[in-house]
Parts: C-alpha cells; structure tokens; sequence
C-alpha cells in the first residue's frame, strides 16, 4: 500500500497516518517504535509499518517469532 493502491482491493483510496504525526496506537506502539498506518477508504483494509528501519532489530529481539510452516 505504500504505492498508494490498495493490496486488498486495488483501489488508490489509499491514506497514511504516522506515530509522529497523528499519534495513532497500534499493538506495537509498546516496543517505542514509530509506525505508519495506510488505511483503505473504499475496503478498509489496514497495513502498518514500522517507520524507521533501525526499530527492526528492537522488535526481533522483544517479540516471538512465527514458525514457518
């Protein structure tokens, strides 16, 4: 969704909304990392990012990890 299209249903209603500007919360906004929230207005689908790629290895680190099947 970065792209503006939207990876659900294709539609280029895509919008952003950062930690830093909006203040939005999200799960892992107790890790202190930044996030980017794009948000779909024709699905509703939600992806979100984290922001600066050095919070990576904080997360690695803090979280489980999921098993490949």
């Amino acid at each position: 969704m970065k792209n503006g299209i939207c990876s659900k249903c294709q539609s280029n209603e895509v919008y952003i909304s950062t930690t830093e500007t909006h203040g939005v919360h999200v799960p892992i906004s107790w890790l202190d990392v930044f996030t980017e929230l794009y948000v779909c207005a024709k699905c509703g689908f939600i992806e979100v990012y984290v922001q600066h790629k050095s919070d990576l290895e904080k997360i690695s680190k803090k979280l489980r990890k999921v098993k490949a099947k």
